[in-house]
Parts: structure tokens; sequence; C-alpha cells
């Protein structure tokens, strides 16, 4: 009988049953298949490492969208925030909303107000004139400051007021 690989005459007994190897060749054949599954073992890893270094850079490279996008859509509510916001007097953050509603419920919903009575000394009608309050509030801090809506009016119904006042 022949070895299958190098031809050489060899004893049934002698030879691998499997393979049809003599056994100088079958150990031959055995260190390839060694080096073949080491190899495999090898491009194995290397394919994992290629494959963690790709979702990493994926990763990165959506991280990085995600804060351009984040960034442009900052950069586009700060240009249509305008006037609508200023720096907080309290934490120097550009972050005081202004002309905020401030309400107070009856039995309905109202704008807080200053009330000034312009005939005080009048026992019926004491001619009540009322001024809206608004209001800032810092979106970073929490500071709230108040002031009135029509600042000129309510000194105008000041000055009335003190007018009509009782001596």
């Amino acid at each position: 009988m022949k070895c299958a690989r190098c031809e050489a005459e060899i004893s049934i007994l002698k030879r691998d049953i499997a393979t049809g190897l003599c056994p100088p060749c079958l150990e031959i054949h055995r260190r390839e298949c060694e080096d073949d599954k080491k190899q495999r073992r090898v491009e194995r890893v290397q394919k994992q490492r290629e494959d963690e270094e790709a979702e990493q850079q994926n990763r990165r490279e959506r991280e990085a969208s995600e804060t351009r996008k984040s960034q442009e859509r900052m950069r586009r509510i700060e240009a249509s925030l305008g006037d609508k916001v200023t720096k907080c007097p309290n934490c120097s953050q550009r972050k005081l909303i202004k002309l905020l509603r401030v309400i107070d419920k009856d039995e309905g919903t109202y704008d807080l107000s200053i009330l000034v009575q312009e005939a005080p000394a009048a026992v019926l009608f004491k001619e009540h004139v009322r001024h809206s309050l608004k209001a800032s509030a810092c979106g970073n801090c929490g500071y709230t400051e108040l002031y009135v809506e029509s600042p000129a009016a309510l000194w105008q119904s000041f000055t009335k007021s003190v007018e009509n006042a009782p001596s």
C-alpha cells in the first residue's frame, strides 16, 4: 500500500485509516492542521479587533454628528431667542427668560397685578386700576424678578392717587 502524500510503500498496519498517510506524513499533516487552526484563530481575533475598531469609529462619528446637530440646534435657538432672553444678574448665564406671565387663579385665570386706587378719598367709586405684572426667570439658577408691564401707566395712576388723596 502507498502513502497518500509521499507515495512511499507502507504496510496496512502502519497506515492511518482516516487519511491514508504514513506516520511521518501523518505528523506533518497534524502540524499543518494545527497551524491552520492557529492561523484561523489569529484571523478571527484580527477580524474581531477590526470589527471593534470599526464599531468604535462608527460610535465616534455618531457622537460627533449628534454633537454637531446639538450645537446647530442651540445656534438656531439662540438666534430665534433674540430679545426674549438676556443675561441673568444672579449667575451671568444668558438664560434669563423675559415676558413671562404671572397668573393668579380665583374663579378664572388672571394675570397677577398691582392695584392702584386713583381716588382713595372717594367713598364708593375709588377708581381701582390694575397694572399687570410680568416676570423674568433664569433657566439656569431660578432667579426670578417681577416688573410692571406698563410702568408709565402705573406712574400716572400713582400720581393721580397722590393728587386725590385727602390732606
